[in-house]
């Protein structure tokens, strides 16, 4: 992306794995997810195409482009790659609600040693408030049927709360067992995490 000068905000999994989780806890994801701004749209989607990532079929590429605008993205395929989803509005937040005010406080994703990562190309991250914001919206968006939370979002919202009250990695204790999320969560004393 920092070739084709289009800034991106890596959100939601992979922000976490880069701004939360150590290598003695890992995160596992399914997919990328992607803000761009919307006048960089057309060359996201070209700088992803030359990942050689295309976008999941449409009945036009403008359509496929009105998707991402207007719609809940734009997801790209490729063959032994996990699907990026391109967006240019935080999903599960009104339309412009703190999108502006997310670039403005948005900040370096800490990749910066493995090439350019400058407000003008690159990847960031959200500032801290605005990805809890965004984490709460995407729990609530999944806590209605027929979809169902993840263990994991959870587990997020705990992680970035526990940065910003103690400003240090948690601690590891033994994995949390049970058949169901609520069975999962009842076993979590909230206190122990922070």
């Amino acid at each position: 992306l920092a070739a084709h000068g289009t800034a991106a905000m890596v959100i939601k999994g992979a922000a976490h794995i880069l701004d939360l989780y150590t290598d003695a806890l890992p995160r596992l994801v399914s997919d990328l997810d992607l803000i761009i701004k919307p006048e960089s749209l057309e060359a996201g989607a070209a700088a992803l195409a030359d990942l050689g990532l295309e976008p999941e079929a449409w009945n036009s590429p403008e359509d496929a482009l009105l998707q991402a605008r207007e719609g809940p993205g734009l997801r790209f395929l490729g063959p032994d790659r996990i699907p990026v989803d391109l967006q240019t509005h935080l999903p599960g937040i009104g339309r412009d609600i703190a999108l502006e005010e997310a670039w403005r406080e948005s900040r370096a994703s800490g990749l910066s040693g493995r090439g350019p990562c400058l407000k003008s190309g690159g990847l960031l991250l959200l500032d801290p408030m605005h990805e809890l914001l965004l984490a709460a919206a995407h729990l609530g968006q999944h806590l209605q049927p027929p979809l169902e939370p993840s263990p994991k979002w959870v587990t997020d919202m705990l992680l970035m709360v526990h940065r910003r009250v103690s400003g240090r990695p948690p601690r590891l204790g033994p994995p949390v067992e049970g058949e169901t999320f609520a069975a999962k969560l009842a076993q979590i004393e909230p206190r122990e995490l922070i």
